[in-house]
């Protein structure tokens, strides 16, 4: 049983500070109040016409300003995801080989209305996306690679993979000087610096 704690116990936490690029690209999107799904071909986002007492109880939904009837009491709004997935479809390809998105979140984005239907049936409007672009990474690999080393040799042999800025080792139990031996008790972060 002692045994069975000793090599199980132990968890660390592996923080790397990665490199990282601004990545920024405009896109044009639709609204459409009578579509169901996302047609990713069209950049075609559904959309939900509702009245200003809504507003209040629905979360997730991105609400715009520019996007409300002349008299105030409706507004046309879409899901914050369904705008991630779309951009994203459109977004990968572009990227250089071998990079991933760090930060791909439309909290990020500017987003405006360049026209819209007065009775709020559909609007376009043009999305400028803001982020940061990392190197991708093979996490599996990288725990594979530090399983049961010291702190310092992990650091090394995490080093050696990629182009890291710092690479901090949280372990729990603080006496215990070595990695976990199973790579499942070993997470890795990424951050950015």
């Amino acid at each position: 049983m002692v045994f069975f704690l000793f090599i199980w116990l132990p968890r660390a936490d592996v923080e790397l500070i990665v490199q990282s690029e601004e990545w920024s690209k405009e896109f044009k999107v639709s609204l459409d109040s009578q579509a169901e799904k996302i047609f990713f071909n069209l950049d075609v986002l559904p959309a939900k016409i509702i009245s200003k007492e809504e507003k209040d109880k629905l979360a997730g939904y991105i609400f715009l300003d520019e996007l409300t009837s002349k008299e105030g009491d409706k507004f046309i709004i879409f899901k914050k995801d369904d705008l991630e997935k779309l951009l994203e479809s459109k977004a990968k390809p572009l990227l250089p080989k071998d990079k991933a998105f760090f930060d791909f979140e439309a909290d990020n984005w500017q987003i405006k209305v360049q026209e819209k239907d007065p009775n709020l049936l559909w609007a376009n409007m043009e999305v400028k996306v803001k982020g940061r672009i990392i190197p991708e990474y093979n996490l599996e690999e990288m725990r594979r690679e530090v399983i049961f080393k010291d702190m310092t040799t992990a650091c090394d042999a995490l080093g050696a993979i990629l182009s890291l800025k710092d690479c901090k080792i949280f372990i729990w139990p603080k006496f215990f000087k070595y990695l976990p031996i199973f790579k499942e008790r070993i997470k890795l972060l990424l951050k950015t610096g």
